[in-house]
Parts: structure tokens; C-alpha cells; sequence
């Protein structure tokens, strides 16, 4: 059972990777600091001319959001959530998980030397914590965007 739990992680690893090679790195990073800055809508990639370098959102999303609040709550709230992916918070979860992560995977390492015998799914959960959010992330990021470079800004 631990070590079906420990391909958990490897698993989501392979899988980032793949949309990484997928979408291509350099358009990530590229789309990403535009829909952080607010040059890009978040939700479905219009341009925006956007001066206040915030996120933002076009006025064809802000309606259909302020739609969901009144119909659909859960996707309204799907949408609060997405939003909270692009801003400085989420970095700051995300590193400090890796730090528990390579913390629990140091004190794994440390207590087999002593030959005690401790679990590693308080690592693996974190891992696997660390790499669905990352992946969904970039998900997040390349929704509404073709396999292209970032100097032709095509949509889908």
C-alpha cells in the first residue's frame, strides 16, 4: 500500500511534464506574467488594456461570473477559487510546502540511519498536494491558449 502511495507523486511529476512539454515552458512563464499583470483576462485570455497591472477580467467573464453567483454557486465559487492561483499567496503556500515536504524527507532519511521505521505518506500526501496544485496551475494558465509561440498570442 506505501508504495502504491509514493507512485501518487511520480505520477502527477509525469504528468506536469508532459503538459510542460506540451504547452512549452517559455509560453507558460509568458502567459502566466500576463494574466498576473492583468494584460490578459485570467479566465479566458482576451486582451486587455489593462493600466493598473492587476489581475483581471474581460466584461464578457465578469457577466457571466456575476451570472454564476445568482444561478450556479458552485461555479461561481470554482471561479473565486481559480482566481486565488494567480497571486502572491499561492507562491508563498506552494514554497512552503515544498519546505515541509524536504523537511519530512530529510527527517525520513535521518530516522532510517537510527533504524527507526517511520511512514513517508505524511511525504507523499505533501508532494502529492504540492503537484496537483502546480499542475492545475498550469492548467489554469494555458486555458484558452493553441500549442504556439507567445509572439503570435493565439486563442483557442
Amino acid at each position: 500500500m506505501n508504495l502504491l502511495y509514493s507512485l501518487i507523486p511520480i505520477l502527477l511529476i509525469l504528468y506536469y511534464f508532459f503538459l510542460i512539454k506540451k504547452y512549452g515552458m517559455s509560453n507558460y512563464a509568458h502567459f502566466l506574467i500576463q494574466k498576473k499583470t492583468g494584460s490578459n483576462c485570467f479566465k479566458c485570455c482576451e486582451k486587455l488594456h489593462n493600466k493598473n497591472y492587476k489581475l483581471s477580467l474581460c466584461k464578457s467573464c465578469e457577466r457571466d461570473i456575476s451570472v454564476d453567483r445568482v444561478l450556479n454557486h458552485r461555479k461561481f465559487l470554482m471561479s473565486k477559487f481559480d482566481e486565488l492561483f494567480f497571486n502572491k499567496n499561492f507562491e508563498n503556500l506552494q514554497s512552503f510546502i515544498l519546505y515541509l515536504s524536504v523537511g519530512s524527507i530529510i527527517l525520513t532519511i535521518l530516522m532510517s540511519l537510527f533504524q527507526v521505521d517511520i511512514s513517508t505518506i505524511y511525504t507523499n500526501t505533501l508532494l502529492s498536494i504540492y503537484w496537483s496544485l502546480t499542475t492545475y496551475r498550469l492548467k489554469l494558465v494555458m486555458n484558452g491558449y493553441k500549442k504556439s509561440s507567445h509572439n503570435d498570442n493565439e486563442r483557442i
